[in-house]
Protein backbone atom coordinates (compact mmCIF):
# COMPACT_ATOMS: atom_id res chain seq x y z
CA UNK A 1 0.00 0.00 0.00
CA UNK A 2 2.79 2.45 1.29
CA UNK A 3 4.09 1.46 -3.01
CA UNK A 4 0.96 2.30 -4.23
CA UNK A 5 0.77 6.07 -2.97
CA UNK A 6 4.35 6.90 -3.54
CA UNK A 7 4.10 6.19 -7.22
CA UNK A 8 1.20 7.88 -7.24
CA UNK A 9 3.01 10.99 -5.85
CA UNK A 10 6.01 10.42 -7.83
CA UNK A 11 3.64 10.52 -10.48
CA UNK A 12 1.77 13.74 -9.79
CA UNK A 13 5.19 15.19 -8.99
CA UNK A 14 5.98 14.22 -12.85
CA UNK A 15 2.87 15.62 -14.28
CA UNK A 16 3.18 18.79 -12.09
CA UNK A 17 6.62 19.32 -13.56
CA UNK A 18 5.78 18.24 -16.99
CA UNK A 19 3.33 20.78 -17.01
CA UNK A 20 4.48 23.75 -16.37
CA UNK A 21 7.99 23.25 -18.06
CA UNK A 22 6.31 23.84 -21.01
CA UNK A 23 4.71 26.85 -22.68
CA UNK A 24 0.92 26.52 -22.72
CA UNK A 25 -0.51 27.43 -25.88
CA UNK A 26 -4.26 27.98 -25.72
CA UNK A 27 -6.80 26.89 -27.98
CA UNK A 28 -9.21 27.43 -30.88
CA UNK A 29 -12.35 29.56 -30.11
CA UNK A 30 -15.48 30.54 -32.52
CA UNK A 31 -18.23 33.35 -31.83
CA UNK A 32 -21.47 33.19 -34.12
CA UNK A 33 -24.09 35.74 -35.12
CA UNK A 34 -27.48 35.56 -36.63
CA UNK A 35 -30.79 36.84 -37.57
CA UNK A 36 -32.02 40.14 -38.10
CA UNK A 37 -31.16 41.57 -35.06
CA UNK A 38 -27.59 40.96 -35.44
CA UNK A 39 -25.20 43.90 -35.78
CA UNK A 40 -22.85 41.27 -37.69
CA UNK A 41 -25.41 39.47 -39.86
CA UNK A 42 -25.84 35.96 -40.40
CA UNK A 43 -21.52 35.76 -39.95
CA UNK A 44 -19.11 33.35 -37.85
CA UNK A 45 -15.65 34.08 -36.47
CA UNK A 46 -13.06 31.60 -35.37
CA UNK A 47 -10.37 32.96 -33.24
CA UNK A 48 -7.09 31.58 -32.34
CA UNK A 49 -6.88 32.11 -28.52
CA UNK A 50 -3.49 33.45 -27.23
CA UNK A 51 -3.22 34.68 -23.79
CA UNK A 52 -5.66 37.14 -23.03
CA UNK A 53 -6.16 38.19 -26.47
CA UNK A 54 -6.96 36.65 -30.46
CA UNK A 55 -3.33 35.29 -32.55
CA UNK A 56 -5.87 36.27 -35.27
CA UNK A 57 -9.50 36.19 -36.31
CA UNK A 58 -10.96 34.47 -39.19
CA UNK A 59 -14.62 36.01 -40.09
CA UNK A 60 -16.70 34.96 -42.70
CA UNK A 61 -20.04 34.67 -44.02
CA UNK A 62 -20.67 31.34 -43.54
CA UNK A 63 -22.81 30.20 -40.88
CA UNK A 64 -21.31 26.62 -39.65
CA UNK A 65 -17.88 26.04 -38.21
CA UNK A 66 -15.73 23.77 -36.08
CA UNK A 67 -11.63 23.39 -35.54
CA UNK A 68 -8.58 22.81 -33.14
CA UNK A 69 -5.64 23.50 -32.13
CA UNK A 70 -2.20 21.49 -31.64
CA UNK A 71 0.64 22.77 -29.30
CA UNK A 72 3.85 21.11 -30.47
CA UNK A 73 7.33 22.18 -28.92
CA UNK A 74 7.80 25.22 -30.68
CA UNK A 75 4.40 26.51 -32.22
CA UNK A 76 0.88 26.01 -31.95
CA UNK A 77 -0.94 25.18 -35.04
CA UNK A 78 -4.60 26.04 -35.37
CA UNK A 79 -6.97 25.03 -38.24
CA UNK A 80 -10.64 24.78 -39.21
CA UNK A 81 -13.68 24.87 -41.39
CA UNK A 82 -16.38 27.59 -41.75
CA UNK A 83 -19.23 26.19 -44.18
CA UNK A 84 -23.18 27.10 -44.98
CA UNK A 85 -26.06 24.39 -46.48
CA UNK A 86 -25.62 25.58 -49.85
CA UNK A 87 -22.07 23.59 -50.14
CA UNK A 88 -19.96 26.66 -49.88
CA UNK A 89 -17.13 26.37 -46.99
CA UNK A 90 -13.64 27.56 -46.53
CA UNK A 91 -10.77 25.81 -45.00
CA UNK A 92 -8.12 27.90 -42.55
CA UNK A 93 -5.10 27.07 -40.96
CA UNK A 94 -2.64 29.32 -38.78
CA UNK A 95 0.90 28.25 -37.23
CA UNK A 96 2.44 31.11 -35.32
CA UNK A 97 5.43 30.29 -32.21
CA UNK A 98 4.44 34.35 -30.79
CA UNK A 99 1.01 34.81 -31.56
CA UNK A 100 1.91 37.91 -34.08
CA UNK A 101 4.05 36.41 -36.80
CA UNK A 102 3.22 32.87 -38.30
CA UNK A 103 1.42 31.54 -41.64
CA UNK A 104 -2.46 31.98 -42.68
CA UNK A 105 -3.53 30.04 -45.17
CA UNK A 106 -7.55 30.71 -46.23
CA UNK A 107 -9.13 28.82 -49.03
CA UNK A 108 -5.78 27.73 -50.39
CA UNK A 109 -4.07 31.45 -50.27
CA UNK A 110 -1.55 32.37 -48.13
CA UNK A 111 -0.94 35.18 -45.94
CA UNK A 112 1.59 36.44 -43.33
CA UNK A 113 0.59 36.87 -39.83
CA UNK A 114 2.47 39.96 -39.26
CA UNK A 115 0.72 41.78 -42.43
CA UNK A 116 -2.25 41.48 -40.63
CA UNK A 117 -4.28 39.20 -38.04
CA UNK A 118 -8.15 39.56 -38.95
CA UNK A 119 -9.22 38.08 -42.14
CA UNK A 120 -12.98 38.95 -43.78
CA UNK A 121 -13.64 36.21 -46.07
CA UNK A 122 -16.65 36.28 -48.53
CA UNK A 123 -16.91 32.92 -49.56
CA UNK A 124 -15.73 31.09 -51.29
CA UNK A 125 -12.11 33.49 -52.00
CA UNK A 126 -12.92 36.81 -51.90
CA UNK A 127 -10.46 37.86 -48.55
CA UNK A 128 -9.47 41.16 -47.50
CA UNK A 129 -6.61 41.06 -44.33
CA UNK A 130 -6.84 43.79 -41.78
CA UNK A 131 -4.26 44.86 -39.74
CA UNK A 132 -5.71 45.10 -36.05
CA UNK A 133 -4.49 44.82 -32.88
CA UNK A 134 -5.96 41.17 -31.65
CA UNK A 135 -3.82 40.55 -29.18
CA UNK A 136 -5.48 42.82 -26.93
CA UNK A 137 -8.70 42.47 -27.84
CA UNK A 138 -11.07 40.29 -26.34
CA UNK A 139 -13.52 37.43 -27.05
CA UNK A 140 -16.68 39.37 -25.22
CA UNK A 141 -18.98 40.86 -26.91
CA UNK A 142 -17.62 44.22 -26.37
CA UNK A 143 -13.96 43.07 -27.59
CA UNK A 144 -15.99 42.34 -30.98
CA UNK A 145 -17.04 45.81 -30.52
CA UNK A 146 -14.06 47.50 -29.96
CA UNK A 147 -12.70 45.10 -32.75
CA UNK A 148 -14.64 46.82 -35.46
CA UNK A 149 -15.62 49.83 -35.10
CA UNK A 150 -12.13 51.73 -36.41
CA UNK A 151 -11.98 50.21 -39.45
CA UNK A 152 -14.36 50.40 -42.21
CA UNK A 153 -13.28 47.06 -44.33
CA UNK A 154 -15.50 45.90 -41.39
CA UNK A 155 -18.48 47.89 -42.09
CA UNK A 156 -17.84 46.47 -45.90
CA UNK A 157 -17.79 43.36 -45.22
CA UNK A 158 -20.59 43.08 -43.00
CA UNK A 159 -22.58 44.88 -45.68
CA UNK A 160 -21.94 42.45 -48.44
CA UNK A 161 -21.88 39.43 -45.99
CA UNK A 162 -25.96 40.83 -45.29
CA UNK A 163 -26.56 40.99 -48.90
CA UNK A 164 -25.14 37.78 -49.73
Amino acid sequence: MRSKKMLLVTCFAFLLVGCTSRRQFPGLGCAFWAGPESPYGDTTASYGVWGDGMAFVVWSNLPGSNGHSFAGDNEVVYSGRHWSRDGRSIDFRCSTADGKTGTVTIAGQQFKLEDGSVFLVLAPRKITQVKADTLNAKWTEEGWQALVKNDPEFTKFFEAAKGK
